[in-house]
């Protein structure tokens, strides 16, 4: 009898040991989530996958896509609507040119995360409130890529008041003719999305030359530069700001 009673003082003291430990360990598994979590809030931007993403360039929301790879890699192959900015010794000095998005949203990507974190440290360090970093480099994910250069409005702005009496520069204003009649860049001209096509041999006089091409948002003015680089134009550059998101000197 003393040895089964024994045996119960065990298994009683045994189970109640085990209960501890399981009680100690869930507490610690919280502790850990909860620090994980909290970096995650600390570190001042959002990691997202290849979806994420995806659905996030899918959206109508305004986003400034930074390519952090070197130029080599960015002109193989890019994200549409993607600036080139190089995370090198020069990245924080670049963010100059970038000012303007310091309250909008920021993602960059590279071809595996890794130069795109730091650049995504350093953007919020430089005090950008809404960076996104891409765990999904463009070598990991199916991303659709083109080979339209991209610029901001500020870099269009600039070569096109230092190249303004240059006549191998062509500005392309794809907007309806109404929006280009009430204000377009200088020396630009108009042909509409919906014409392009049909107009192609018109532009094929311009094939030889620098073409840049514009919208409202962007987003046609993008269509239109991966139309043309498929039609065999090689220097066409794509303003990722319409007139509608930067304040161009319009004329009429």
């Amino acid at each position: 009898m003393k040895v089964i009673n024994n045996f119960k003082v065990l298994g009683i003291v045994s189970i109640l040991i085990l209960s501890l430990g399981f009680i100690a360990g869930c507490s610690s598994k919280n502790k850990v989530s909860n620090t994980i979590q909290q970096s995650e809030e600390t570190k001042g931007y959002e990691n997202i996958d290849g979806k994420q993403t995806e659905k996030l360039l899918n959206s109508d929301k305004d986003v400034l896509i930074i390519d952090v790879r070197s130029e080599y890699e960015y002109e193989k192959g890019h994200l549409l609507n993607a600036i080139n900015l190089p995370y090198d010794d020069d990245f924080k000095s670049e963010l100059n040119e970038i000012i303007d998005y310091k309250d909008k949203t920021v993602l960059v990507y590279c071809r595996s995360g890794n130069r795109s974190e730091k650049a995504a440290v350093k953007l919020v360090d430089n005090g950008f409130k809404n960076v996104k970093n891409v765990t999904d480099g463009v070598d990991e994910y199916d991303y659709k890529l083109v080979k339209v250069d991209s610029i901001t409005g500020r870099e269009a702005e600039k070569i096109i008041n230092d190249d303004k009496h240059d006549k191998d520069l062509i500005i392309l204003d794809v907007r309806e003719p109404k929006d280009f009649n009430n204000g377009h860049l200088l020396n630009a001209i108009n042909i509409p999305i919906e014409d392009i096509d049909k107009r192609m041999d018109e532009l094929r006089n311009y094939k030889s030359k620098d073409i840049i091409v514009y919208c409202n948002t962007g987003r046609k003015s993008a269509e239109v530069a991966e139309k043309l680089v498929e039609h065999g134009f090689t220097d066409v550059t794509n303003i990722v700001d319409g007139v509608s998101e930067y304040d161009f000197k319009l004329v009429k």
